[in-house]
């Protein structure tokens, strides 16, 4: 199980009070933009880290790929 998953991990790791699943995007902006400028190496590596694993679950999925130009898988470049 991920850390961030429980209540404590969440908060402890990132400071999220909320569930992932209901936390207001002013408030998980908040903590990430705080996580991003943080002055501990640590706090901003799991910034980075949160940010890698929202683009590689955004980039490897097909149903986004025509939306940031990749060819459909079968059809020719022309």
């Amino acid at each position: 199980m991920f850390a961030a998953d429980s209540q404590f991990g969440r908060y402890a790791l990132i400071g999220l009070k909320s569930d992932w699943a209901t936390v207001p995007t002013a408030e998980l902006a908040g903590v990430l933009e705080g996580l991003r400028l943080s002055s501990s190496n640590t706090r901003q590596q799991i910034y980075r880290a949160l940010r890698d694993l929202c683009s590689v679950a955004f980039f490897t999925d097909p149903a986004h790929w025509s939306a940031v130009g990749y060819p459909e898988i079968g059809r020719a470049h022309v």
